[in-house]
């Protein structure tokens, strides 16, 4: 049965519960496996800030065909006892370098959406930070990075991704972003519309290793 936002605390962080070998897996995969374009997030004089994307383009396979996604996905839907037919409004890689926080922002207004950003990555000294939340009172908090853990929050809560210190590798986070609790759908990210809105053909490519 889903649960309304009104029933869920603002914020939740979770531990997924993957192996160690897929732990290992995951680190190379989402550091390595896709194709980044840089340009989206903050704008004016935060332009330089911006940050990577990845539209999923594996092997000229789009998000709904990758099964590694698509397998994380139905893993966290069990931890949360969600239906994982729910639907989601984009499904994305989000890659932050040294000194590239993103901006504050709310993802959605509406009073049944939530968004999940899961950390696939190894964290070895700290180097990546997590999500920091604004609540209505004032109050911030961070969740931290940590690889096999997700943050699950009110889609109106504001929030920023923070950035890294490492100078060799992205701090990258898997997001599901405007889950929509009352509906459901035939297939699992039926719809889902990636980063189409976010990249278009004057974005250039660039791989950053």
């Amino acid at each position: 049965m889903t649960k309304l936002n009104n029933e869920l605390p603002e914020v939740m962080f979770e531990n997924a519960g993957h192996s160690e070998e897929m732990r290992k897996f995951f680190s190379e995969y989402f550091q390595r496996q896709f194709l980044w374009q840089y340009g989206a997030g903050a704008e004016g004089k935060y332009a330089h800030r911006s940050y990577f994307v990845s539209d999923y383009h594996n092997n000229l396979y789009y998000t709904k065909m990758d099964p590694i996604v698509k397998e994380i996905w139905k893993k966290i839907c069990q931890k949360l006892d969600i239906n994982p037919y729910i639907q989601v409004g984009r499904c994305y890689l989000l890659g932050q370098t040294k000194e590239m926080d993103g901006p504050w922002h709310t993802d959605s207004a509406d009073e049944n959406c939530r968004t999940i950003v899961y950390y696939p990555c190894f964290n070895p000294h700290h180097k990546h930070r997590g999500t920091e939340f604004e609540f209505a009172d004032g109050s911030v908090e961070e969740t931290p990075y940590m690889q096999d853990y997700f943050s699950y929050f009110d889609a109106k809560v504001k929030h920023r991704g923070l950035s890294t210190t490492s100078t060799k590798e992205m701090r990258v986070a898997l997001v599901f972003q405007c889950i929509y609790l009352d509906n459901c759908q035939k297939f699992i990210f039926e719809k889902t519309c990636g980063n189409d809105e976010r990249l278009d053909d004057i974005v250039s490519l660039e791989i950053p290793r």
